[in-house]
């Protein structure tokens, strides 16, 4: 199961989608949440737990974009991710385990529910993430040099 992140009038093909994991988007979405809450409402907050097709408008769409980018070109999203890693890293196998049995009873259990997708501009996705990448790759060349 997935999240899935539609441009409404993409500006090039790397805005046109962006999926991730259920797992993997909590956390992102949250990051955005924390850093964006000057931009969003809390009911843009807790649609962006859900793939239900909500959309959040241009204006405000490329008012993320622009936090995000600025949050990559900072270093700040490689430390988040490094923090996020050290945390789940640091849960006991046992609990882990069971905590993904509970999840998957509960999964088993609303396999009905209706699946969606979650559009929003594109300006959230494509230069943000280019951003990142290239970020990623320079540290990672660098610690190979060390």
């Amino acid at each position: 199961m997935g999240m899935d992140v539609y441009g409404e009038a993409p500006k090039d093909e790397r805005g046109k989608y962006f999926q991730n994991s259920c797992w993997s988007w909590r956390p992102l979405w949250n990051f955005v949440c924390e850093y964006c809450n000057d931009v969003l409402t809390e009911k843009d907050h807790n649609a962006g737990h859900y793939n239900d097709g909500y959309l959040i408008e241009k204006q405000r769409a490329e008012r993320i974009a622009k936090r995000l980018r600025e949050l990559c070109a900072s270093g700040r999203v490689l430390d988040f991710e490094r923090e996020y890693k050290l945390h789940m890293d640091s849960i006991p196998d046992e609990l882990a385990d069971s905590v993904r049995g509970l999840v998957s009873g509960q999964v088993a259990k609303n396999s009905s529910a209706p699946h969606g997708s979650l559009p929003v501009m594109d300006a959230m996705d494509a230069t943000a993430r280019e951003l990142c990448d290239r970020q990623r790759r320079t540290i990672l060349s660098r610690q190979r040099t060390c």
